[in-house]
């Protein structure tokens, strides 16, 4: 196994792990592993590109999805359907890569959060805010939707890379 087949492997088992929180209804936990699994699936990319650098060790998928288009990593055709995936040109915040989180705390009922690809490694999503857990804020529908959009992408690159 070559190090960017392990990077994919990693991310299926990622998503895999995703759907067995979802099952248990701990949508945080989907929610981030499903993001993670999109952003190992693009660095292995990158690394059987043979062009992954330290400056790629990022959460920021747009980035990466940046760097493999423009390095001619994939076939148009691919490319197209990754970039598909990672952001919706329809609805961005319906892909992979960026989520709107709408919240009402107690205090303030007409706040919402945005969330990216790169807040969601950090405190934004991992830890309490206002004593208020996180998973209270990410809807099952939305943590599915993720995990559905890594499964679709990883299992693409499966194809591709016939594995």
């Amino acid at each position: 196994m070559t190090d960017w087949q392990g990077w994919l492997k990693q991310a299926r088992r990622f998503v895999e792990m995703a759907k067995l929180c979802l099952i248990n209804h701990y949508q945080e936990g989907a929610f981030y592993l499903s993001l993670h699994a999109g952003e190992l699936a693009l660095k292995s990319i990158l690394i059987h590109c043979g062009i992954f650098e330290e400056s790629d060790e990022t959460h920021n998928m747009l980035k990466l999805l940046r760097k493999i288009e423009n390095n001619n990593c994939l076939d148009l055709k691919i490319l197209f359907d990754i970039k598909n995936i990672v952001k919706s040109p329809v609805t961005p915040s319906k892909g992979i890569s960026h989520v709107d989180i709408a919240y009402q705390p107690p205090a303030s009922p007409h706040i919402s959060v945005r969330i990216d690809c790169e807040a969601a490694m950090t405190s934004e999503i991992r830890y309490p805010q206002n004593n208020i857990p996180r998973y209270e804020y990410i809807e099952y529908t939305e943590a599915e939707e993720k995990a559905n959009l890594a499964d679709k992408m990883i299992s693409l690159l499966e194809q591709v890379y016939n594995i």
